[in-house]
């Protein structure tokens, strides 16, 4: 892994600690078995207005993308997003 693709996803990381929020990188492969790609998952518990939240799965997808590097680049803004609405829900509980 490249540096900055390293400092990128403590970035994130850090952001996601910041809000309480689980963070989960998944590498994608084709049918055939290859690397395709990463997507990257949030994780909240117990916070009911999670889009696609179940008993099972308490998150849903931030982002997908052909590289790790470009995969933490967009999750970062709805990450964001998330948290902030996560701090407004805290707040008003």
């Amino acid at each position: 892994m490249e540096e900055q693709t390293r400092r990128d996803v403590y970035a994130l990381l850090d952001e996601a600690r910041r809000y309480g929020i689980g963070i989960m990188f998944e590498p994608d492969f084709d049918e055939d078995g290859n690397d395709s790609g990463w997507t990257i998952n949030y994780v909240i518990h117990g916070w009911p207005a999670v889009q696609g939240q179940t008993a099972d799965w308490p998150g849903d997808r931030l982002a997908s993308a052909y590289d790790l590097e470009t995969a933490v680049a967009a999750a970062l803004k709805p990450l964001k997003e998330l948290g902030e609405q996560y701090e407004r829900y805290l707040a008003r509980r």
